[in-house]
Parts: C-alpha cells; structure tokens; sequence
C-alpha cells in the first residue's frame, strides 16, 4: 500500500510499520496532522514525516513495571519483548515524534494498570514536558482536533 488518498478534504497517507503486515496513517487537512497507529510498534523508528504532528494515536506497549512504584512486573527475558513494544520504547518513540497530544490505546487488562493510575502517570508524563499532553485512551473516547 503506497500513496497518499484525498477523502473529504483529508488527505491520508498509509505506510508500513516493522512489522511488514502493520500500517499506520498520517491524516492532515491542511490544518492539523494526525498519526495513528493501531497496533505493532515493536521494532519502529519514526521517520522525519510523521514528527511534529499535531495529534499523535499510538498503542501504550507493554507495561513491563509498575508505572507508580516501578516495580518490574514482567521478568527482562520474558519471550514477549520479542515480539511487543514496552511503554519505555513507546515512550522514546514519542519523544521522537514530537507530538502536541498523544493518546495511548490499546491498553490491555492483563497489563494490570488501573483508571487511576494511568490519570496520575498522563499528568506526571505531561507535566515533564517531554511528551505532550498525554492522554490514556477509554472505550467510547471522542477525540477534537
């Protein structure tokens, strides 16, 4: 899948991830640009033409520690960080992208972080001024920009 696709007035740019069967999008309207990414981050580095968008969607990776204490939750040589992202290099990632809001989706149940804990760790990533405005994805969010 290659080119870029007029819809609307919103052009949309489909590209490969790492992993050859993953894509994600880059929206713009000539006002805004949106990233999203659904799912498969292991292994990506950005490119130069997704960085400084305005809104960037991407899924959290794997909650290898506790995010409030720290605390390793997943053992360093488990088989699953050959395959999956961890929040840390989700993380670096956005640093690289450089986006004015992301939202984190795709968290999942087993990753064992709670409502509560993830409004407390988007202020805290927030505040550092090193990601954004960062919000944890719910079901039924509606996302402006």
């Amino acid at each position: 899948m290659t080119g870029t696709t007029l819809l609307n007035g919103v052009s949309i740019r489909p590209f490969r991830l790492e992993q050859r069967y993953a894509y994600g999008f880059l929206l713009s309207d000539g006002r805004a640009r949106v990233l999203i990414i659904p799912d498969e981050l292991y292994g990506w580095q950005p490119p130069a033409f997704v960085c400084d968008v305005d809104l960037a969607v991407l899924p959290s990776g794997v909650f290898e520690t506790n995010p409030r204490t720290g605390h390793r939750r997943i053992p360093a040589n488990h088989p699953i960080f050959d395959s999956e992202a961890t929040f840390a290099q989700t993380l670096a990632m956005v640093e690289q992208i450089k986006p004015r809001r992301v939202y984190f989706t795709h968290i999942e149940a087993i990753d064992m972080v709670d409502h509560g804990e993830l409004l407390g760790l988007a202020a805290q990533l927030g505040a550092s001024g090193r990601y954004g405005q960062v919000t944890f994805a719910w079901d039924t969010l509606r996302v402006e920009c």
